[in-house]
């Protein structure tokens, strides 16, 4: 699925929820393309599927001397390996205050990996990945990779027993599928009007937008299922295809109470949507915000996001939080209400595709 709003448009005589925006693929229930990630372990294990890292999607990576972030399409693979390798013992204190100490039972390995990154560009980068914890999804079954820098193993292995992720190839279908979109406001908006789009897969992430000299916005898109928004003070708008049980929903809001933990202490569930499967990607658009005490300084002391929340769910009632991804945010004074967030069904109401 491409995320041209003018393309969208003429097409919705055909097959009107293969073509919505604001993540109609995964609302309407459709295969999304064939992917080939994989992950090869150091004991020759390989997996292959669909790779999304955790958290906002943003991959964080530390060469010695800087800190660079990446997102995932940027990246071509990963490669792990051992730093140093030390068989160690636990040891005990022989006598309390003292600093004699005896080592006891059997040895045990330990290893420090350095990771090498491989980017689309060409360049490669070796330190230490900060971003620890991968899934690889594979048809309804979804697995958790996670990725440390130091391992240990038990007492009796050798180096060769201890098991990691020794490389992460991205070789997904939506590495190709990265364009740029300009697109005009829709209707009446004022001058200062914004725009804001989140790609929903591979990685849920907020995508580069810049406001021409002429008003025009010009967007980088890299994915599937985009989700548009439209800030004009005091309200948004964002186009959403809402599809949702209300027993999903309830459980949605349930899962941002219990399972999500952060800064914000109020969360307002808007938006669900999901592809139905088995072991389902859903989607939430959440506005967060905080009622309580912060640092912040002057009259404006409450800050406020509204996010693309991805969460998978299964049969069984398990919740994971996957990625979060930011479409806007602000201050306001306790006194000042929340922005007034309207949903839509399609993107025509906010945004038109400019040659």
């Amino acid at each position: 699925m491409q995320c041209a709003p003018t393309g969208c448009k003429r097409a919705v005589g055909i097959r009107p929820a293969a073509l919505l925006f604001a993540v109609a693929l995964l609302a309407a229930g459709l295969p999304m393309p064939a992917l080939a990630d994989q992950v090869v372990w150091s004991d020759g294990e390989s997996w292959h599927g669909r790779l999304q890292p955790s958290g906002q999607g943003d991959l964080r990576f530390h060469d010695g001397q800087r800190l660079w972030q990446w997102r995932l399409d940027q990246v071509l693979a990963f490669d792990w390996h051992p730093a140093t390798q030390r068989m160690e013992r636990a040891w005990r204190f022989l006598e309390a205050g003292q600093t004699a100490r005896e080592e006891t039972g059997e040895p045990y390995p330990t290893l420090e990996l350095d990771c090498t990154v491989t980017l689309a560009d060409g360049r490669a980068f070796t330190g230490h990945l900060l971003t620890t914890v991968f899934y690889l999804e594979q048809g309804a079954e979804t697995r958790k990779i996670v990725v440390r820098r130091k391992l240990r193993g038990p007492p009796g292995q050798t180096f060769g027993d201890v098991r990691y992720p020794s490389r992460l190839i991205v070789d997904s279908a939506e590495q190709t599928v990265r364009r740029t979109l300009r697109v005009s406001l829709a209707g009446d908006r004022g001058k200062g009007a914004e725009v804001a789009l989140v790609t929903a897969l591979p990685a849920t992430t907020a995508m580069p937008v810049r406001r021409l000299p002429d008003g025009v916005f010009e967007c980088e898109v890299a994915g599937t299922g985009c989700v548009w928004a439209v800030r004009d003070d005091p309200a948004i708008d964002v186009a959403w295809q809402d599809a949702a049980t209300p027993a999903l929903r309830e459980r949605l809001r349930k899962a941002l109470t219990d399972d999500l933990r952060d800064f914000f202490d109020q969360r307002e569930l808007l938006g669900v949507s999901t592809n139905g499967t088995p072991s389902a990607t859903v989607l939430a658009l959440v506005l967060f915000s905080r009622a309580g005490a912060t640092t912040l300084g002057g009259a404006r002391t409450q800050p406020w996001r509204l996010e693309v929340c991805r969460w998978r769910v299964d049969d069984e009632g398990q919740n994971q939080f996957a990625a979060r991804a930011v479409l806007f945010r602000g201050l306001r004074a306790h006194s000042d209400p929340l922005p007034r967030v309207t949903l839509h069904p399609l993107p025509d109401a906010l945004i038109v595709e400019t040659p």
